[in-house]
C-alpha cells in the first residue's frame, strides 16, 4: 500500500509540468452541480456540487483532474435516511483520446474519498469515512447523465449510502 501511494505521488509530481493535450470532460476550474433519484439502498433524491481544482497530464496524454465535492442524499423508503459527504475527487475522462470514437470520448469516470455523515435508518446518527464513485456521459459540454454511488461508514457503527441516477450541469 505504501509503495502504491509513493508511486502515485511520484507520478503526480512528475506530471505537474506537463502541457495539456486538449479539453477534458471535467477540467481545471469547472464547477458542476448534479441532481437525481436515489436507487438501490432506498428511494429518494440526491445531488451534489463539485469544483475541479487541478489537472495533471501523465505523459502529456493521460489527463487526471482532481477536485472537491459535496454529495447529499435523502431516502424516504423504506424509512428516512440522509447521507452527506465531503470528498476529494479524481476524474479520468476519455475526451483527449482522439483515436476513440466520438461517443466513447464523452465518458468520465470518477472516484472520491472523504468524510460523511449519516442520519436516520437503523444506524441512527454517525460520522465516518465516505467513499464512492461513478461515471458521467457528457451529452454536450454543459450537460451530462450520471450514475454514482457513495457510502459513509460510521466509526463503530453501520453506515448510510446512496446510489444516484441523474443529470449534471456545469455552471
Amino acid at each position: 500500500m505504501k509503495k502504491t501511494i509513493a508511486v502515485l505521488l511520484l507520478l503526480a509530481v512528475v506530471s505537474v509540468g506537463a502541457f495539456a493535450q486538449g479539453k477534458t470532460n471535467m477540467d481545471k476550474g469547472d464547477f458542476a452541480a448534479s441532481i437525481g433519484l436515489n436507487l438501490g439502498w432506498g428511494f429518494g433524491v440526491g445531488g451534489g456540487a463539485e469544483k475541479i481544482l487541478a489537472r495533471w497530464d501523465i505523459a502529456e496524454k493521460i489527463p487526471l483532474t482532481f477536485g472537491a465535492a459535496v454529495k447529499a442524499g435523502v431516502d424516504f423508503w423504506p424509512g428516512f435516511e440522509a447521507t452527506i459527504a465531503g470528498l476529494g475527487t479524481a476524474h479520468f475522462g476519455l475526451a483527449t483520446f482522439t483515436e476513440l470514437p466520438e461517443w466513447a470520448r464523452k465518458f468520465d469516470w470518477y472516484t472520491g474519498l472523504g468524510l460523511g455523515i449519516g442520519i436516520g435508518g437503523s444506524a441512527g446518527f454517525g460520522i465516518g469515512f465516505a467513499s464512492g464513485g461513478g461515471v458521467s456521459y457528457h451529452i454536450n459540454p454543459s450537460l451530462a447523465v450520471i450514475a454514482e454511488s457513495f457510502y459513509a461508514v460510521h466509526f463503530n457503527r453501520s453506515g448510510h449510502g446512496m446510489s444516484t441516477i441523474g443529470v449534471q450541469f456545469k455552471l
